[in-house]
């Protein structure tokens, strides 16, 4: 039985130490004076809808996919983006367990958000069974670390 109870912690701890991995890039900077981005059409209650809430209180103009925005530059110029913002952000979310002592979801998770003046990726994210709390704290960080 002790044997039993060495193995079961063994895994456990070994569970908890590898399923949590996090990585990302950032190709540059996101321009501060056109926070627009194009985001998912919904809320969903695993990352979308946090994400969305925490990038309006950084003062981000949220379109939906086909969203139109036009942005002021100066006063002789502005930008008008075709149909959407200066940002997309594509996710692809899934649940995949639940966080036993908090209740919280666990989840697989790939984020990219492309500049649509450029057509480059500027931010890619992934995570893989983290927690929906440290994934939603972190990529709001990287947003906000790299605005400028």
């Amino acid at each position: 039985m002790k044997q039993l109870l060495k193995s079961f912690a063994a895994t456990l701890l070994t569970l908890v130490v590898v399923s949590c991995q996090q990585n990302y890039y950032i190709e540059r900077s996101f321009d501060a004076s056109q926070k627009s981005m194009n985001v998912p059409a919904g809320y969903g209650l695993c990352f979308t809808g946090y994400v969305k809430e925490g990038l309006k209180e950084q003062g981000w103009k949220l379109l939906t996919y086909g969203g139109h925005t036009t942005e002021k530059i100066s006063d002789n110029k502005v930008i008008e983006y075709q149909g959407r913002g200066r940002y997309t952000m594509n996710i692809d979310v899934k649940k995949v367990d639940v966080d036993i002592l908090t209740f919280q979801p666990i989840i697989n998770l790939n984020v990219s958000v492309a500049d649509n003046v450029t057509g480059e990726e500027i931010l890619g994210y992934s995570a893989v069974r983290t927690k929906r709390s440290t994934c939603v704290k972190d990529f709001l960080k990287l947003i906000k670390e790299n605005t400028k």
